[in-house]
């Protein structure tokens, strides 16, 4: 073959195969991982900030709007002016006439595409009679303590969906627009007590929380009772319910903070208010009451004091630490548990040092020309965040309340 021939041949064997690159680019570039990432990104955002931009108008006394996102299409849109092929062949040949000689042939090519990615999300509001019943009707018992067998603690589920425990309240008036009044420092340390007992109980697994139609399913040998739509807490001994009187000493701290006799390690939580008296009774709230409870914790900023109702504290009320007052909902179960902040500036919502680049977020929402977020370091904030969505989740699911449809690109 000749020099020439066989200069042609390296050129054309290049562009085939820097051609067959460009055919296949699609297949060796895996977008699906990517996209699907972005896709989990965009709803979780969208998610995230509407809820607690919702807090916040609560907090701020505006009534909140609810959307879901119904679709997330991303395109990918490629220009063809950014199409470019590079490459170089250099070649070491033999003479033209003895073709004994070794020759080399060396190829390298480059392959760019270029493009643009869009993402569009649909948005949904959510309305309707069977929306308003849905917020506003308070959680069922068996809602409330299946989230207390799902990952959340005990202490966190009732710290915010519960209003009443047996003889201690959790600010029922907070289930709905800001009280003139903060409860007493005392209701709040009642209930904070039953909290600390069931949490030390579930932490050592003596205490379960069981559905069944009647108690003698539980403990065949004590007196029968109706169960039905209502919960049992048994206490464990070796992973079993003891059915007997015990001399535990959380047990009997919480038999005591219930002013109930021990009835064979056995408590029926109802949520009638015409149970019997060895009943203990738990009184929930709706969802639209937990988020009203959970905005009195929006940290409004001192500029908009004037514009946001405050509670009023009594002498002797308030908490804070080495006997410093504070004016807001601290001590509250809720406020011992979740706090939004706010800012000038915009926070970070990617910090490669939460602790060092200062203001970090885990999710924002901007109002009235502030920045409220909740900070990345605020891990029991953030865990109450979630458990406050996974409500929003399960009490929406299956409601037909989409009506018209929106796009945001």
């Amino acid at each position: 073959m000749s020099k020439n021939s066989r200069i042609s041949f390296s050129i054309l064997f290049a562009v085939a195969v820097s051609f067959a690159l460009l055919l296949s680019g699609c297949q060796t570039v895996n977008w699906n991982e990517k996209w699907q990432s972005n896709f989990i990104d965009q709803m979780a955002v969208a998610r995230d900030s509407q809820m607690l931009k919702n807090l916040v108008r609560m907090r701020y006394g505006t009534p909140p709007v609810f959307t879901t996102v119904g679709t997330v299409t991303e395109k990918y849109k490629q220009a063809p002016s950014q199409i470019s092929l590079s490459g170089a062949v250099t070649s070491v040949l033999g003479s033209s006439v003895d073709d004994n000689v070794k020759s080399e042939n060396n190829l390298l090519g480059q392959v760019g595409i270029g493009g643009t990615r869009e993402t569009t999300l649909s948005y949904s509001p959510l309305i309707g009679k069977e929306l308003n019943t849905t917020m506003n009707q308070r959680l069922g018992l068996e809602t409330v303590f299946d989230l207390t067998q799902s990952g959340f603690s005990v202490e966190r589920v009732l710290a915010i969906t519960v209003e009443r425990f047996g003889p201690a309240l959790n600010a029922p008036f907070a289930s709905g627009p800001t009280p003139d009044h903060l409860p007493k420092q005392e209701e709040f340390d009642k209930y904070d007590g039953i909290l600390a007992a069931l949490k030390s109980l579930r932490q050592q697994n003596k205490i379960r929380f069981l559905k069944a139609a009647s108690t003698d399913e539980i403990c065949p040998g004590i007196k029968k009772e109706d169960s039905r739509e209502k919960i049992i807490a048994c206490f464990l001994d070796d992973n079993d319910c003891s059915c007997q009187n015990n001399n535990d000493p959380q047990w009997k701290e919480l038999m005591n903070l219930l002013k109930i006799e021990d009835s064979k390690g056995i408590l029926i939580l109802t949520d009638s208010e015409t149970g019997s008296g060895s009943e203990v009774k738990v009184r929930t709230r709706s969802l639209f009451g937990i988020m009203h409870y959970l905005s009195q914790n929006v940290k409004v900023p001192v500029r908009d004091r004037e514009i946001v109702k405050i509670s009023k504290i009594s002498n002797g009320e308030g908490c804070g630490e080495e006997g410093k007052k504070q004016d807001g909902w601290d001590c509250s179960p809720a406020g011992q548990r979740f706090k939004v902040v706010s800012s000038d500036t915009q926070p970070q919502l990617v910090c490669s040092r939460p602790w060092t680049d200062g203001d970090c977020a885990s999710v924002v929402a901007r109002h009235n020309g502030q920045w409220f977020y909740i900070a990345s370091k605020d891990h029991s904030s953030k865990a109450t965040f979630a458990l406050l969505t996974k409500l929003f989740e399960i009490q929406i699911s299956g409601r037909e309340t989409n009506q018209g449809v929106f796009l945001v690109q």
